[in-house]
């Protein structure tokens, strides 16, 4: 009997060891500068990541997709104020030196894999700052999924396509056309000039839009903060927030 109970006790641990994700996400504290913490996050190996534990049954897929840099703070406020009880929260960690057309493949694959194993899932809401958002545009061109989806491009620079990838014999375009089941938000920072990110380019280079797409210049402040790339995320998570919470347009 005790050799049974061990055997079940350790059949159990396994089993809870191996659902287990790798980054915690409510195990971070905002702001923390702890080198330990931030490790921890910038050390996950490239694909997707459910960063929280399993929920059981849930009908909406959060899934964010870092840019040039991966701001942990930003993420952490951002996915938290996003994420709620029917929500699988993930991290898509890719190397910013490929081309975004290969990553989006990866995550396409990866995002099928898992609505296989949805029955429930109902709406998939996709956030991507800067290059993340090129990323999520090549995953549009071969995006065929018939579940309803919100795709969320923060400070995105889609006009800037050629400067930032053609030296690496990297082939992207925007799509031509969206699913209709898709919806698309283009988040603009108001204030360029004088902004880290954007100061390499002689124009703002989010003036560019995809047919079909929501365009929205974000507030030059909010709460008496300067609203700029680095702090556009934390804006746009409430506006996203309150749609899911309400099912409403976030225009």
């Amino acid at each position: 009997m005790l050799k049974l109970f061990l055997f079940i006790t350790l059949a159990l641990f396994v089993s809870m060891a191996s659902t287990a994700p790798v980054v915690n996400l409510y195990d971070f504290e905002l702001q923390s500068s702890d080198e330990r913490q931030k490790s921890k996050f910038d050390s996950l190996p490239a694909g997707l990541h459910l960063i929280e534990p399993p929920n059981g049954d849930h009908d909406t897929m959060l899934v964010a997709v870092h840019g040039q840099t991966a701001r942990q703070d930003d993420w952490i406020e951002t996915l938290k104020t996003v994420d709620n009880e029917t929500t699988k929260t993930y991290f898509f960690r890719w190397d910013t030196k490929d081309c975004p057309t290969e990553s989006a493949k990866e995550l396409l694959a990866d995002v099928l894999a898992i609505i296989d194993k949805s029955p429930k899932l109902g709406r998939i809401v996709f956030i991507g700052r800067d290059w993340g958002g090129l990323v999520l545009t090549q995953l549009l061109s071969k995006w065929q999924v018939t579940i309803a989806c919100d795709v969320h491009l923060v400070a995105t620079p889609l006009a800037a396509l050629d400067d930032l990838f053609d030296s690496n014999n990297c082939e992207m375009s925007l799509p031509k056309r969206i699913q209709p089941t898709v919806r698309l938000f283009h988040w603009k920072v108001r204030e360029v000039a004088g902004d880290s990110f954007f100061k390499k380019f002689d124009t703002d280079p989010q003036e560019l839009d995809i047919d079909g797409s929501l365009s929205i210049t974000l507030p030059a402040s909010y709460e008496n903060e300067l609203i700029t790339h680095a702090t556009s995320l934390k804006w746009v998570a409430r506006r996203i927030s309150e749609n899911l919470r309400t099912n409403q347009s976030v225009d």
